[in-house]
């Protein structure tokens, strides 16, 4: 009985060998419809190919003759054949490499590949003409690389309408890419997914949301969100940080998104911010967390920008900050945008901070907190179409220090009459690099012109001083305290962000001496405010917040 036995079990073991092993190290490439239906025959017993698998043929209908297939060591590549389905493969648990599979113009879907649960490369699914669902990839939870739906500038999958047959996957080793997917109108399929290693990269397809990401917690690259019919960016709320940059527009113009709610709790973003042709966008609301970006900061071409509000806890840009651009061979600017509130404790800039364009920008007090920049450009120094033709005065870079200062180009601001205020005074006297000023109003058109209006217009640091307001913040009345060192006319105005003046508190000849105003804003809204001090001495604007 025990020789019985031995017996079985060894004659077991002889066919499992005889029936399941490795193969082909060096690939097969299927290009007839008979190649495939003579396989087992051609090779029997090869279960396992070691190497790539290609399946190219126009004639090739089913795949009935590979179901003896268990795992691909190599790449397997599915393109230009006359599949419906991947029925065949049912049996294939495992790609060593990349799965690719493009070009099928009767391929309907990915029924066959049900129990493929290991892929240790990337998935391409691209230029399939009729495909309507990635149903038979339900038993992948997790992608080595990246997973691409769609290629940018090659094409996606016209008729594809979800992305349901991913619904298990859990992780994405790389990018997480849907490109050009022109039925898709949400990504169903996706609800599961926690983490992308790479990039998440979202662009011409027909979304109107995105909540179905709402369990991604981490991203280890760029966001980039190029949709046209985007409504909103709710999803993306378990995001903390970007590691990359963050983009949203750039592509095809956006007319719906008025809001960038949905990146509430992001703090800190690695790379370049670029918020570009967002036409129904009216502020940066829902950026209200983040605190530092680590690349530069690029808004243009927002047509219905009025504010940045919305971005009131930023602090710091190791970049360029840019309010409007140059790009292919025109201006981008914001035409709506009158004035940079958002922006009050923003204090430093690594870069350039560049404001081009902007026609309807009248004021840039908002930058009050603003002590560190690299270069300031207000206009451009060429092209008159840079310009900021409603900006009237730089009061708001006077507490930019002198000596991070590189170059100043101040040009074809045609309201601009204003330019003497500290920053640029203590600049001019001393300047670190080149300087264009020119082609702006009467009084700020040359260097010479600014530093004439500096001899008697910035203040010393000993009346700043004097100038005081308590309390600050306030809910209704303040103090206004100031000395004159001589008998002098004297202004003091209240001007809100857009530097409209909202209260004149004084107007008058005054007497050497201390002088004290007490402010009432009871009939003035919540917010910030900005109070500027003209005598014979010069000009001072301090900050007030009524709470």
């Amino acid at each position: 009985m025990k020789k019985l036995t031995s017996l079985i079990v060894l004659t077991f073991l002889i066919q499992a060998t005889v029936f399941s092993q490795p193969c082909l190290p060096e690939g097969i490439t299927f290009t007839t419809q008979a190649q495939i239906d003579n396989f087992q025959t051609n090779y029997p017993n090869c279960t396992e190919i070691e190497g790539d698998v290609i399946i190219y043929g126009n004639d090739i209908t089913n795949l009935i003759g590979l179901n003896v297939l268990t795992s691909i060591g190599g790449e397997f590549l599915i393109k230009y054949n006359a599949l419906t389905s991947l029925t065949g493969l049912n049996n294939l648990t495992s790609i060593g490499e990349y799965l690719e599979i493009k070009n099928n113009y009767a391929l309907k879907n990915l029924t066959g590949l049900e129990n493929l649960n290991t892929i240790g490369g990337y998935i391409r699914i691209y230029n399939n003409t009729v495909l309507l669902s990635l149903t038979g990839l339900e038993n992948i939870t997790s992608i080595g690389g990246d997973l691409y739906i769609g290629l940018s500038n090659i094409g996606g999958n016209p008729s594809l309408t979800s992305l349901k047959g991913l619904d298990n996957v859990i992780s994405i080793g790389g990018t997480l890419g849907v490109h050009s997917n022109n039925a898709l109108i949400s990504l169903t399929g996706l609800e599961t997914l926690n983490s992308i290693g790479g990039s998440l990269w979202l662009d011409s397809n027909a979304l109107s949301y995105i909540s179905e990401l709402s369990n991604v917690t981490s991203i280890g690259g760029d966001i980039q969100i190029h949709e046209s019919s985007l409504i909103s960016l709710a999803g993306l709320e378990n995001i903390t940080s970007i590691e990359g940059g963050l983009t949203i527009g750039s592509g095809a113009i956006n007319n719906y998104l008025t809001g960038l709610d949905g990146l509430n709790n992001v703090t800190y973003i690695g790379g370049d911010i670029l918020i570009h042709r967002l036409n129904a966008l009216s502020s940066m609301s829902g950026l209200g967390n983040l605190t530092s970006v680590g690349g530069d900061f690029r808004i243009g071409d927002n047509n219905a920008l009025i504010s940045l509000s919305g971005l009131e806890s930023l602090t710091s840009i190791e970049g360029s900050l840019y309010v409007g651009f140059w790009g292919y061979y025109t201006p981008l600017g914001n035409p709506s945008l009158t004035n940079l509130s958002g922006l009050d404790n923003l204090s430093s800039i690594g870069g350039d901070l560049r404001i081009i364009a902007n026609t309807s920008l009248t004021s840039l007090l908002a930058l009050y907190s603003l002590n560190s920049v690299k270069n300031i450009y207000i206009g451009h120094y060429y092209y008159s179409s840079c310009g900021n033709s409603s900006l009237k005065s730089l009061l708001g870079l006077e507490n930019i220090e002198t000596n991070s200062i590189i170059d100043l180009t101040i040009c074809y601001n045609d309201s601009l009459a204003t330019c003497e205020v500290q920053s640029v005074c203590n600049y001019l006297s001393a300047p670190n690099g080149y300087i264009e000023i020119h082609d702006n109003a009467p009084g700020c058109n040359s260097p010479e012109e600014v530093e004439e209006a500096c001899i008697t217009s910035v203040l010393e640091i000993s009346f700043n001083e004097t100038f005081t307001i308590s309390p600050n913040p306030l809910e209704s009345t303040t103090l206004i305290q100031y000395t004159l060192n001589q008998n002098s006319p004297v202004t003091l105005k209240i001007l809100d962000l857009s530097g409209r003046v909202v209260n004149i508190l004084v107007n008058e000849f005054q007497q050497q001496g201390e002088q004290k105003v007490v402010f009432n804003t009871t009939n003035l809204p919540v917010g910030i405010y900005f109070c500027v001090l003209k005598t014979g001495e010069g000009m001072q604007t301090k900050k007030i917040v009524k709470l």
